[in-house]
């Protein structure tokens, strides 16, 4: 039997703030989003346009064209490659498939993460047990115990780097989880993965043809500030994609997504300058933000960071209400498993937008 879930809470609710406090939602700084920052490239407005004369057909069902160039850019077969409206419809369609599994065996999380993985779970009438890693050691995970910990599970949920801490495990890490756990589905969500110095060599894309319990999940969503279209894809050994593909709804990915992703991948200068620029701006914040007696930020290697609030009597909540009559949305990470109301994350978006944000918490 399914539990009743309570309704989610993400980053970049903007309707539900406007309508709720009566903020213009064009006048608001958004850091609880962790999209690029550039924002989309301008490139594929040109490539919409022409989309229109498509509206009158059905879309590809399977993303062909998609996923042959996703399979050319990761060396792959497009027989590995399942295309998606956002990562998150793979992360449903992943617990789906594994219903019977998670029926018998539990799903395990290392958490503070992602809720969506909990959520996809529990809704095929799954078990979910957390492993959590604590701030106090500022989220360092400890392989062994979390194999321990592990080991009899169906599921064991990922994300690289994670969200909300930021922290990135080592792909041997994660080789040595599908190496060891070889009976359970690792299913690793790479989301922020390219955001990172050097993502091709972290990303375990490419060792799927030799791990046939590892699903590795991408999102094109957030690496091109598309959440208005939304595009994920899941990379897995052929097997398993023929497996997943049984349980996928047909026609989630509209035309106008399709052709994003047949064309994003060849913006080489528009991901190197966002790589250059959330390094600077990733480090900038940082540095700023520990000038706050009463702020303490977590090291991160995606677009994002943790911040713990220090100063008595004041609450993610509090801050967050503070910081939007100044026009500026943050991120509350109190609904995170292991976190409460000391925790706050917050976009590393460009210079400028930056300064605002600083300037915002100085006059606190």
């Amino acid at each position: 039997m399914v539990q009743k879930l309570p309704p989610e809470k993400h980053g970049g609710e903007l309707e539900t703030i406007a309508e709720q406090y009566g903020i213009d939602t064009d006048r608001l700084l958004d850091f609880s989003v962790n999209v690029n920052p550039l924002g989309t490239p301008e490139s594929l407005a040109d490539a919409i346009k022409k989309g229109f004369a498509l509206l009158n057909r059905y879309p590809d069902s399977s993303s062909r064209r998609t996923r042959r160039k996703l399979a050319h850019h990761l060396n792959l077969s497009e027989e590995n490659i399942i295309v998606g409206n956002g990562a998150t419809e793979l992360i449903y369609l992943i617990s789906r498939c594994c219903s019977e599994r998670l029926h018998a065996r539990d799903a395990v999380i290392i958490e503070p993460t992602f809720s969506d993985y909990q959520r996809s779970v529990s809704l095929v009438g799954g078990r979910v047990r957390h492993h959590l890693l604590l701030h106090e050691t500022c989220f360092q995970l400890n392989i062994d115990h979390l194999i321990a910990d592990a080991r009899d599970a169906a599921i064991l949920f990922l994300c690289n780097p994670n969200n909300p801490t930021g922290q990135l495990f080592q792909k041997s890490q994660i080789l040595a989880l599908a190496t060891t756990l070889e009976k359970n589905l690792i299913v690793v969500d790479e989301a922020f993965l390219d955001f990172t110095d050097e993502s091709h060599h972290n990303s375990v894309c490419g060792e799927v043809i030799n791990f046939p319990n590892l699903v590795v999940l991408c999102s094109m969503t957030k690496l091109f500030a598309i959440p208005g279209l939304r595009l994920g894809y899941l990379v897995a050994h052929q097997n398993l994609t023929e497996r997943l593909n049984q349980y996928k709804e047909p026609w989630t990915v509209n035309i106008f997504a399709q052709i994003a992703g047949e064309m994003l991948l060849d913006e080489t200068d528009y991901l190197q300058r966002t790589r250059e620029l959330v390094k600077i701006e990733r480090e900038f914040l940082f540095n700023q933000l520990k000038q706050f007696s009463w702020l303490t930020p977590f090291p991160s290697a995606a677009n994002f960071l943790l911040v713990h609030i220090g100063r008595e009597y004041l609450t993610a909540t509090m801050l967050r209400e503070k910081l939007l009559k100044r026009g500026i949305l943050i991120r509350n990470c109190s609904n995170f498993v292991g976190l409460d109301e000391r925790f706050v994350r917050l976009a590393v978006k460009e210079h400028a937008e930056n300064l605002k944000l600083i300037s915002a918490l100085q006059d606190l």
